[in-house]
């Protein structure tokens, strides 16, 4: 059972796999959206400030491409094999 709030196409998709869900506007939502609204908006505020220090930005640049790159691997890894 998946919960889910008002987007239609949200629940054209649940409907078109046969799967169940209830909509929820307020309230207790599924894990999987809270952990991806968090991650996104962690995601904006870092690649908002990439380019805030106008000297040598393409240094900048590129460490925090490195820096992005480890943190999505380690998230992977967390969540691939370690949160169980």
């Amino acid at each position: 059972m998946f919960v889910v709030d008002g987007a239609p196409w949200l629940r054209e998709v649940l409907e078109r796999l046969g799967l169940g869900y209830y909509i929820e506007s307020f309230g207790e939502r599924s894990l999987a959206e809270s952990v991806y609204s968090s991650l996104k908006q962690r995601t904006s505020a870092f690649f908002n400030s990439i380019n805030s220090n106008p000297l040598n930005r393409s240094e900048r640049f590129r460490r925090s491409m490195l820096c992005w790159n480890l943190f999505i691997k380690l998230f992977m890894l967390y969540y691939n094999h370690l949160r169980r």
